[in-house]
C-alpha cells in the first residue's frame, strides 16, 4: 500500500463502496466519520483503513484527516435538511473547510462529489448549493475532479 486516500462521508452509501473498492485496490483510506462505532459496523476493520472521528466543521479533523494523504475524495451531501445540518452546512460549508485544509495538509488532488441536474439556475436549495460547491472546488487551485452521479 503505497498511497493514502482521505475520504469524507466514508460509511455513507457511496462512501462503503469508494472507501471497500480502494482497499481492494490496496490503497490506504482515512475515513472521516461522525461516530466510530457505527462506523466500523459499517466498513469492518480492515487493514490499511484508519477512522478519523469528526466532522468536517469541528476545526481540528480536516487537518487530522488530511495528514499523510495523497489526495481527499469529498462525498460530504444530504438529501434532506434535518435542524443543525441543512444544505448550506453540508455542501458548501464543509466543501469549503476540506479545500482549506487540503493546501495546509500537502494534499493537491481533491475528487468531489456532485449531483446530476446542479447549475447555476438550479431550482432547489439542494441543487443551488451543489453548485456553490462545485463553483469553489473549481476556484480553489487544486488539481480537481468533479463527478455527478445520479440519485
Amino acid at each position: 500500500m503505497a498511497s493514502t486516500v482521505a475520504v469524507t462521508g466514508a460509511s455513507g452509501f457511496v462512501g462503503r463502496a469508494i472507501v471497500r473498492e480502494l482497499l481492494a485496490r490496496e490503497v490506504r483510506v482515512r475515513a472521516l466519520v461522525r461516530d466510530i462505532p457505527t462506523a466500523r459496523k459499517a466498513l469492518g476493520s480492515a487493514p490499511g483503513l484508519a477512522f478519523v472521528g469528526g466532522d468536517a466543521l469541528d476545526g481540528r479533523a480536516p487537518a487530522a484527516l488530511l495528514d499523510g494523504c495523497n489526495a481527499c475524495i469529498h462525498l460530504i451531501g444530504i438529501l434532506r435538511a434535518t435542524p443543525g445540518n441543512g444544505f448550506q452546512r453540508a455542501h458548501v460549508d464543509a466543501t469549503r473547510a476540506m479545500i482549506d485544509a487540503c493546501p495546509r495538509a500537502g494534499v493537491r488532488r481533491f475528487l468531489h462529489m456532485s449531483a446530476l441536474g446542479v447549475g447555476d439556475e438550479g431550482r432547489t436549495e439542494y441543487q443551488k448549493t451543489k453548485f456553490q460547491a462545485e463553483t469553489l472546488v473549481r476556484r480553489s487551485g487544486l488539481d480537481w475532479t468533479i463527478f455527478r452521479p445520479s440519485l
